[in-house]
């Protein structure tokens, strides 16, 4: 019998909007912040950025280097823009774009290189970014998935998209931002300007939702909610970006927010320690492998393993869920495999390694409801799967 109780497999909950938290960003140096309805619409202005940037106005189909294996609101704002997506594959057992690759990739065509940070895991910058500049493209960092950007600090990326809803580190049910490097400030005026404002205000109906939304998101109603077909909790499929609105953010919410995330227990080195015995058996933890790149470490919004193959990873995902902890297997297919996304785009191929790594990811809950209890139950439940391998 199926649990009715099931700890979600991500997301903070919202918090009390405070303004006495009156933080300064960690990105104010580098970037100035403009509030968007959604980080996918942040992601399509900083595109629309990167065309209106461009000294060749004759370009006919403007073109943006995405990765192969990332969330269809990557392809979602591409097309918002009239903008070809043009994959690249990862890098061998890593989600991140293979720099080789990325640079056979680039043509006269092309406008911006996006660099996908991923759970929590900051994308290596460097490389793109002097692959950018050689060629006179913007690199975009989209920071949907870590809080502070790796960019917050030295400016690395030209644009940066955050994030806001509920599967993000920062859950303000929703809305995103970009950050505009100062010397893009008046290309960004030119591209917000005819953008709609929203003014968003902590009105009781905002605080009702909150309230519900916290407690749906409980292991209780999680696990019941998961139970109904209807609402297809965790679905990946494509969107179209419809709308696109400026928003003046609820004073307080974000600052509050930051606090939170930065406040919430951090599971991270006691992982990768605990699962340190899988990588005998062909296992790859990737915090442990790829933040070892990172010069500033942050908290994770998932753990991540990659698992040695897809019939180990799927036991595992199913132990996992039995025992009542939301693991998942995140988007399970690249980019080109998920509904919606094969209709519009141009034929795609050469994709072998994204293929594999979205076969064998596994991801485990770290956010702030995870007790001690639950890290327990992960790692005794991955190294008895582990142990059943052929």
């Amino acid at each position: 019998m199926a649990r009715l109780g099931k700890l979600r497999p991500v997301g903070n909950r919202v918090p009390v909007p405070d303004s006495a938290h009156d933080l300064v960003m960690p990105w104010e140096s580098a970037y100035a912040t403009r509030f968007l309805d959604s980080g996918t619409s942040a992601l399509s202005i900083a595109i629309a950025i990167a065309i209106a940037r461009q000294a060749r106005p004759a370009i006919n189909k403007p073109e943006v280097i995405l990765p192969g294996y990332g969330c269809p609101d990557l392809i979602a704002a591409a097309m918002a823009q009239g903008v070809v997506p043009v994959l690249v594959d990862l890098a061998e057992d890593s989600p991140w774009m293979n720099p080789r690759e990325v640079a056979d990739k680039i043509t006269d065509n092309t406008v911006a290189i996006v660099a996908v940070n991923f759970l929590g895991l900051a994308a290596p910058l460097e490389q793109l970014s002097e692959l950018a500049r050689r060629s006179a493209l913007l690199l975009i960092e989209d920071s949907a998935q870590r809080m502070p950007p790796s960019s917050a600090e030295d400016g690395c990326a030209d644009l940066v998209v955050l994030s806001f809803g509920r599967g993000k580190p920062v859950n303000l049910m929703g809305g995103g931002a970009l950050l505009v490097g100062y010397p893009l400030e008046e290309k960004a005026r030119t591209c917000c300007s005819p953008l709609p404002l929203v003014n968003e205000r902590p009105t009781i109906r905002w605080a009702l939702k909150r309230q519900l939304f916290n407690i749906l998101i409980s292991r209780l109603f999680f696990g019941l909610l998961e139970q109904i077909p209807a609402l297809r909790l965790g679905e990946t499929r494509l969107h179209a970006l419809e709308r696109i609105s400026l928003v003046d953010p609820i004073p307080g919410l974000l600052a509050s927010g930051l606090v939170r995330f930065e406040q919430a227990p951090d599971y991270r080195l006691e992982l990768d320690r605990e699962l340190a015995d899988l990588d005998r058996q062909g296992w790859i933890r990737l915090p442990a492998k790829l933040g070892q790149a990172e010069k500033k470490p942050t908290k994770l919004l998932r753990y991540c393993l990659l698992a040695p193959d897809m019939e180990t990873r799927d036991r595992s995902v199913q132990l996992l869920n039995q025992a009542g902890i939301g693991a998942n297997a995140f988007y399970g297919a690249i980019l080109p495999d998920i509904p919606g996304v094969h209709d519009v785009l141009p034929e795609t191929s050469g994709l072998r390694r994204a293929k594999d790594f979205a076969s064998r990811l596994i991801t485990l809950p770290v956010h702030e409801d995870v007790t001690q209890k639950d890290i327990r139950i992960m790692v005794k439940t991955l190294l008895r799967s582990a142990q059943q391998q052929k």
